[in-house]
């Protein structure tokens, strides 16, 4: 059902069956680097190129090898332009298999998992596949939108709920203050280009108050506060990073970043955490990071 002069997405029947791709992309180390100094990690794991052993990427970096897939829009889907405007990015799920380094060749592609229609508008789900030049499998992605006053026309998959668990008691760990610069070189450092980052013009069509900063750049700034100073983990240890997006972020805020406390079982280790604007209001919440 459609109501009236709203927007629709509609599913195309081959949607869920069907990958996308590949973008295939070379891992060299300006890249790496421009990622981590973008992102506020400078151990040497990250930075270090007389390593023996050689750079190893930020655990959230696996983001940029998928931007081309992403920015063409989720697969399987027809989306006019009034309705994709309205899309927010609120889930995002990372599972490692191995760590990228320096000098893999990695191809990525992409797949519509969900599709369903919740009280507010469609909840669209992809999942991204990166493998090397062997085959192996090095990470996956669920990343999930949300368009808020659109319709869905279309059969989906339904999307797994997570079980609810008691909320951790979260305490500040780090803050950060975000400026004017922060969107312009994450962009570049990352080559991930949205000009809803960077240009008020284009983020005034789309209904926001301006340039607005990049959810995978806070979500890996926390990553970074969160692997060097609560866990003391290595970037190549990194299995898992779950989050979901809340409020926007905008230059000129200082975020909090909050954890609680680490949780162990032999050597895997978790830790729950938000990070949160000078409202209080979360810009991620229900955070996870992982590994062993």
């Amino acid at each position: 059902m459609t109501g009236g002069d709203r927007p629709s997405i509609t599913v195309r029947p081959e949607a869920f069956e069907t990958w996308v791709g590949p973008v295939e992309h070379g891992v060299d180390e300006r890249w790496l680097l421009g990622y981590a100094a973008a992102v506020g990690d400078l151990t040497p794991e990250l930075m270090d190129l007389t390593r023996p052993d050689g750079v190893v990427a930020h655990p959230m970096f696996v983001a940029c090898v998928e931007w081309p897939l992403i920015e063409n829009g989720s697969p399987g889907l027809d989306i006019p332009l009034d309705a994709l405007r309205k899309g927010l990015h609120v889930t995002h799920l990372i599972d490692h298999s191995r760590p990228i380094g320096l000098g893999d060749e990695l191809t990525t592609t992409v797949r519509l998992a969900v599709a369903e229609m919740r009280s507010v508008g469609p909840y669209v789900e992809s999942e991204f596949r990166t493998v090397d030049s062997f085959g192996e499998l090095r990470a996956t992605t669920r990343l999930g939108m949300l368009y808020p006053g659109v319709d869905l026309i279309g059969g989906s998959k339904p999307a797994p709920r997570s079980p609810p668990t008691g909320a951790a008691e979260l305490k500040q760990v780090a803050a950060f203050e975000v400026t004017l610069a922060n969107a312009p070189i994450y962009t570049e450092c990352a080559r991930i280009w949205n000009p809803i980052h960077t240009d008020p013009r284009v983020a005034k069509t789309y209904g926001l108050p301006g340039p607005v900063l990049h959810g995978t750049e806070i979500l890996a700034r926390a990553v970074t506060v969160l692997k060097n100073d609560v866990v003391a983990a290595k970037a190549a240890n990194v299995a898992r990073v779950d989050a979901r997006f809340g409020e926007i972020v905008l230059p000129g805020m200082i975020l909090t970043v909050l954890a609680g406390g680490v949780e162990r079982s032999g050597s895997k280790w978790r830790v729950p955490f938000e990070v949160r604007t000078p409202s209080g209001r979360p810009a991620i919440r229900v955070g996870v990071l992982a590994g062993h």
